[in-house]
């Protein structure tokens, strides 16, 4: 400022949350017709995750809802071949934690 004065505001500490999913793949990508498609993932307890497939309008097309244990845990994901060709987003949700993986669906 003008008097030529400063002051140095608290310290505060920040820090940022472990997530409790990470690691997301989907295979095969791009997802085939009538192929059995898988999500990976790795997970740091035991927790119920919805797994929502959303297209690129934002829409919810798929939900399932699976157990994982604390680890990796791969995932059959139902009904895909049911998808019309383009790009989606397969999300994760765990309590208040949303991960999310782009994936695309060919005929």
């Amino acid at each position: 400022d003008l008097d030529g004065k400063f002051s140095y505001s608290p310290v505060i500490m920040v820090r940022k949350e472990k997530k409790t999913i990470s690691g997301i793949s989907l295979s095969p990508n791009p997802v085939v017709s009538g192929a059995s498609t898988t999500v990976r993932f790795e997970a740091v307890q035991n927790s119920l995750v919805n797994i929502r497939i959303v297209d690129m309008a934002g829409r919810q097309v798929l939900q399932q809802q699976n157990s994982v244990s604390q680890g990796t845990n791969s995932i059959r994901v139902n009904n895909l071949n049911n998808l019309q060709s383009g790009i989606y987003i397969i999300q994760l949700v765990n309590g208040n934690e949303l991960s999310t993986f782009k994936f695309s669906v060919v005929q």
